[in-house]
């Protein structure tokens, strides 16, 4: 804060991903490198952007949302900001208030706004709803499903919204071939001035390292180097998806 006036400063990964004008971004990042803390702030601009209505903060279960996600947008939204309060724990949402609506509007809404918190361990907890965007938290892991996935894209289907997936690789999984190749392909496609699939034009990814983040400790990143296979390094600490060493069809080509 300086004065009265909130100042937003970003490091170069956090930057890039707020540059980012795709309809799906991919924050693929390192552990402790300052994307779920990054998240709020991206869903406030799409709020402010797109208007009242209802918005959804996921992962892959209450529990994780409980840790770290929530407490952001709270941080973020309700206390920085002062637009509103979580109603209901992690099971429930964060409501703006009519104030909040002044705040980001200049008037009073028709309607409610809401960031619905939802869980993507059980696809049908997603379906039912309409949302104008959505933030998919820790998306890389295992419990996030596919199915949850489709379901998202189905209820942002009628606003055209955005959706950003901040989160750590983990592993191999609908995230990769889904999200990260299609991302991957029209990047590739742009830097070699080819032809390219109108569906990957809607995705970007954006990785950065934990180390990038000016509060992760130098000693800490050297830490993990030594210690860590080569493979989890890569995964947890550069946000690189990796396959452990002599795992079946670890020489695998995608492409081929």
């Amino acid at each position: 804060m300086v004065g009265e006036k909130l100042i937003l400063r970003f490091h170069p990964g956090q930057t890039r991903a707020w540059k980012s004008q795709a309809r799906f971004v991919l924050v693929l990042a390192g552990t402790r490198s300052g994307k779920s803390s990054w998240s709020p702030w991206w869903l406030h601009r799409e709020i402010k952007n797109r208007g009242s209505g209802d918005y959804l903060l996921c992962s892959t279960s209450y529990k994780l949302l409980d840790k770290a996600a929530v407490p952001y947008l709270q941080d973020a939204l309700g206390t920085k900001l002062g637009l509103g309060k979580v109603v209901g724990g992690s099971s429930g949402h964060f409501a703006v208030s009519k104030a909040g609506e002044y705040a980001l509007w200049g008037a009073a809404q028709d309607k409610p706004t809401r960031v619905v918190f939802g869980h993507a361990d059980e696809p049908d907890s997603l379906e039912a709803a309409q949302f104008k965007a959505a933030v998919c938290d820790e998306a890389g892991q295992r419990r996030f499903k596919q199915e949850s996935w489709e379901a998202i894209q189905r209820r942002l289907a009628i606003d055209k919204g955005r959706c950003l997936f901040p989160t750590t690789p983990y592993g191999l999984g609908w995230l990769k071939y889904e999200v990260y190749d299609r991302a991957m392909r029209h990047a590739d496609a742009l830097s070699k001035s080819l032809p390219f699939n109108r569906e990957d034009a809607d995705y970007e990814c954006i990785r950065f390292e934990s180390i990038m983040n000016p509060a992760f400790p130098l000693e800490e990143w050297e830490r993990a180097r030594a210690t860590l296979p080569l493979w989890r390094f890569n995964l947890f600490y550069r946000g690189i998806f990796s396959r452990p060493a002599g795992a079946i069809y670890d020489c695998f080509e995608q492409d081929v």
